[in-house]
């Protein structure tokens, strides 16, 4: 899952690199795929190439490497509960339920610590928020009270 917040890091800073880049050149902007912005717009943009394509953001995170790596994992725990189950002689029903269960548990777990991986937006103010979002900064902290 660090890979992950690392991953998300070094697309933020990427995104910096491409709009500074574009600050000294900007007719390139044609010519760049990915996003140059430092916050969640940007973020999807370079991962999802082009804004977005074809590919939906869910399905971005199913097909995730970590999402696949938790759903190995989740299924490894409930083998080994199932397994320790039937060397207690349970019924089948019982290791059918208790399969499935701990393969649910064992993957809201490791979702958890995927869905960390956005950490860094959250811990962040953006130095090159898409325009949208420059405004609504701007305008929040026009009206919020100072102190």
């Amino acid at each position: 899952m660090q890979i992950n917040a690392e991953e998300v890091k070094t697309v933020l800073a990427m995104n910096r690199l491409r709009h500074a880049y574009l600050k000294i050149a900007p007719e390139i902007e044609p010519y760049l795929s990915t996003g140059h912005h430092d916050d969640e717009q940007g973020l999807i943009k370079s991962y999802l190439i082009a804004g977005g394509g074809s590919l939906h953001p869910m399905a971005q995170f199913f097909q995730a490497t970590a999402t696949i790596v938790a759903t190995v994992n989740a299924a490894l725990v409930a083998a080994i509960v199932v397994l320790v189950a039937l060397a207690a002689d349970a019924p089948i029903a019982a290791l059918v339920a208790v399969g499935v269960v701990m393969f649910l548990i064992g993957w809201g777990a490791f979702f958890s610590f995927h869905r960390h991986a956005l950490d860094p937006l959250r811990r962040f103010t953006p130095r090159v928020p898409t325009p949208a979002v420059a405004s609504t900064i701007n305008d929040d902290a026009r009206t919020a009270p100072e102190g």
